[in-house]
């Protein structure tokens, strides 16, 4: 029975208490190799940030709040699709807190597959709700690597460093792959070739039943271009909330620049960590040291993290105002996981009722 599959075995439970470890120590292990190396600088580090000018704070926050707003539209247009209809009020509050589970709890729980189970709570459409905030993060990275491999396009040869070329390039390959696997299954079938590579059948099960769901979407190609209009455009204005966080910090960069970085900086933050907790600010010194001093990178880092804590309290508050669900009833929640388990429930229920037509 499916209440039976949401009890997590001993095994499990010790597993996933060790992934989640990992990204903490990772996390912490990041954070403090950054503060030790700023040690005898973060002095300079306070006096950077204590001279921001708030209009460019007040502007960046702004373009994040409108950024934000703007996903959560496409969030909408993509559920439409699996015949999920939520009002913004909803959507903005899973939105918000997911980004508190992101960035504020020290949890395996992903903010992810928060708004998934709230979705789910809400409309009581299970797989659709899954798969849909799925489609919704790919939207999302797929339109971040563009626009920084649009960005590399028109300003190549201004770029001093030759490994951040190399970095977006192989990025880009990366997300057309994987764009074209999930959008043609003869493309995908050439892929059964590394099926090897996945000891687990479970695992391999997993994946087919994620792919399944997700390949869908291509029968509604109205919606997925609409999707990937507003990520360019939401994309764009969180990419200009660390421009106009420079500004407010006096750090003096082409906005080009950040079109090609930030991108990166994001697909840094998504390795094992909280949310990129420590991981991002390294990633932000090495990149953006080029360009000005390593105390103003690390500034910019922290300017940009206080606006992610900022919105995420605000999450918080939702989250505690709603009291839909408490955090044990979402612990053990993995997005692919509970996309396979729902897909064989939904083909168990199809049995069944082929079973009473007979």
């Amino acid at each position: 029975m499916r209440g039976e599959t949401n009890m997590p075995t001993q095994k499990e439970s010790i597993k996933k208490f060790f992934f989640a470890s990992c990204r903490i120590a990772i996390s912490f292990g990041a954070l403090f190799l950054v503060v030790f190396m700023f040690r005898s600088k973060l002095h300079d580090v306070g006096r950077i940030l204590l001279e921001t000018k708030l209009n460019y704070l007040l502007l960046a926050i702004t373009a994040y709040f409108a950024g934000f707003c703007i996903i959560t539209y496409r969030l909408k247009i993509i559920l439409a699709v699996q015949q999920i209809h939520m009002s913004i009020r909803n959507l903005v509050s899973i939105g918000l807190i997911g980004l508190f589970f992101n960035n504020l709890l020290p949890s395996s729980i992903g903010g992810d597959a928060v708004k998934a189970y709230y979705a789910y709570k809400i409309t009581g459409k299970k797989l659709e709700s899954f798969s849909s905030i799925f489609v919704d993060r790919v939207l999302g990275l797929f339109t971040l690597i563009g626009l920084a491999l649009l960005a590399l396009f028109f300003f190549r040869s201004e770029l001093s460093n030759p490994k951040i070329t190399e970095a977006v390039l192989a990025l880009s390959i990366a997300s057309f792959l994987m764009f074209a696997f999930f959008a043609s299954r003869r493309v995908a079938k050439r892929f059964k070739i590394f099926s090897f590579l996945i000891p687990s059948e479970k695992f391999r099960e997993k994946i087919r039943s994620l792919y399944h769901s997700v390949n869908g979407y291509r029968d509604h190609p109205g919606a997925v271009f609409a999707g990937l209009g507003l990520s360019f455009l939401s994309q764009s204005l969180f990419i200009l909330v660390n421009f106009f966080l420079a500004l407010g910090l006096k750090i003096h960069i082409p906005v080009w620049v950040f079109f090609i970085l930030i991108p990166i900086v994001g697909t840094v933050s998504m390795a094992p960590s909280l949310n990129g907790l420590g991981v991002r600010e390294g990633a932000y010194i090495y990149l953006f040291s080029h360009y000005c001093s390593s105390e103003e990178a690390f500034a910019l880092s922290i300017l940009n993290y206080f606006i992610l804590v900022i919105f995420s309290l605000a999450g918080g508050l939702f989250y505690l105002a709603r009291k839909l669900v408490l955090v044990k009833d979402i612990a053990s929640v993995d997005m692919i996981d509970e996309i396979a388990h729902l897909e064989e429930e939904k083909e168990a229920e199809d049995l069944k009722k082929g079973e009473k037509v007979l």
